[in-house]
């Protein structure tokens, strides 16, 4: 993992016996299975972190790749999360490690 991955949900599912799925674009920095991230979910017009998660990337595919193991800026992808059990994911969520969690905060001052 690159230290500034940012990731933005844009749709979320639940597939049965594999778990849920979120799907975004890769907005900056890299990702593999395995990494630890913080799932944030923040509220962009009180400029407010609300809530924050750490799971593990469980699996990944790309458009037409199934198993993908590494993901970089601009990739869309699928990624299977570990642990979301107890967070409710949903559009407009965010996928943070490293400096992408600082990133994350100075888009919110600019909003």
């Amino acid at each position: 993992m690159e230290a500034n991955f940012l990731y933005k949900i844009t749709d979320k599912f639940h597939i049965t016996g594999r778990g849920n799925v979120v799907l975004g674009t890769i907005l900056s920095g890299s990702i593999s299975v395995g990494d630890k991230v913080l799932v944030i979910k923040i509220n962009e017009k009180a400029k407010l972190f609300i809530d924050e998660y750490e799971m593990t990337i469980k699996k990944m595919e790309g458009f037409r790749k199934d198993n993908i193991t590494f993901a970089q800026m601009g990739d869309a992808v699928a990624i299977y999360l570990e642990g979301t059990e107890q967070f409710k994911l949903a559009k407009g969520i965010y996928i943070a490690a490293g400096q992408g969690i600082i990133e994350l905060k100075n888009r919110l001052i600019n909003i």
